[in-house]
């Protein structure tokens, strides 16, 4: 098996080839930057409406602690002139792709899932509390991102689940790394497979580029390690404090990494402290807790 018969396996199914109608629609919106800057706010918040689960949990994540804004949301459009159309969109996808693999009546896969789902929210909502800290303003890519970085491992257990325990039990019993694991058992890692469902997707190249190379980050180009940086420390930070997902990481010199390297250089805050920071994220990142509420709602 690779990451193309991993792929068509699960598009045959329609489960992952089927996203919901809206989320599609804004997809095929936000295909090029031209497409993207010509979007209406008017349009847009008619189309999201169409989608009343979708309409409720964008407002409520609007004026969940993750944003902290001071006027209380009560519409899309309302959404959309505070927190900026790019933004909403970005929410729009997440919650989008979050809501439709929630759950699972796979025997035995509903735990696990919960364990994923709650490894990338925490990672979503790190990536968004670091990226404020260094002073640098992605329009909430990096907390979407982090939803989506791990996106290969989903459609892995979509997939054949049995064979994702045994990957799994290769990681906890063996020691293997998550990717020595799946290459083991599936014959494809889940960055690869990732990269695959993000091109059949069309999602912007901003995502497919963090799905791509979150663990290979000096590989990553240029114009995106800047948010690849800040979602793969966050994917560190959240395995470090128990809310990682199988990785197989066994210790982490975080101030020797290539992503800390780069973030102190491209931060705007010229005084990091990582001791300090970290500190300050993992207050942070228990708003994941509100976020996963509200999406299981």
């Amino acid at each position: 098996m690779n990451s193309n018969s991993i792929v068509e396996k699960l598009f045959a199914t329609k489960e992952f080839a089927t996203l919901p109608t809206v989320t599609m629609k804004i997809l095929d919106m936000l295909e090029n930057e031209k497409a993207r800057e010509s979007v209406d706010i008017r349009v847009l918040a008619k189309l999201i409406e169409t989608d009343a689960s979708l309409t409720l949990k964008l407002i409520r994540i609007a004026n969940s602690p993750l944003f902290a804004i001071r006027d209380y949301v009560t519409s899309v459009q309302q959404a959309s002139v505070i927190l900026g159309l790019n933004k909403v969109t970005n929410i729009v996808l997440g919650i989008s792709i979050f809501s439709k693999f929630m759950y699972s009546s796979v025997p035995g896969m509903q735990e696990v899932l919960n364990q994923y789902w709650w490894h990338t929210s925490s990672t979503g909502v790190v990536s968004k509390s670091l990226t404020k800290k260094i002073g640098h303003n992605f329009g909430d890519r990096e907390f979407i991102g982090g939803l989506f970085h791990d996106i290969g491992k989903l459609a892995m257990m979509q997939c054949d689940f049995e064979l994702f325990k045994k990957v799994i039990d290769l990681v906890n019993d063996d020691g293997n790394t998550i990717l020595e694991a799946e290459k083991t058992i599936f014959g494809a890692t889940h960055t690869e497979v990732g990269a695959e469902i993000a091109k059949r997707w069309h999602l912007p190249k901003d995502f497919a580029m963090i799905i791509k190379y979150k663990n290979d980050f000096t590989a990553a180009p240029p114009e995106s390690r800047n948010i690849i940086a800040v979602i793969n420390l966050s994917n560190m930070l959240c395995d470090m404090w128990g809310a990682g997902f199988y990785e197989g990481i066994q210790s982490i010199a975080f101030e020797d990494t290539p992503e800390w390297k780069h973030i102190e250089k491209i931060s705007k805050n010229k005084n990091l402290d990582f001791e300090e920071i970290t500190f300050s994220l993992e207050k942070d990142y228990v708003h994941s807790t509100e976020f996963l509420k509200i999406m299981g709602s």
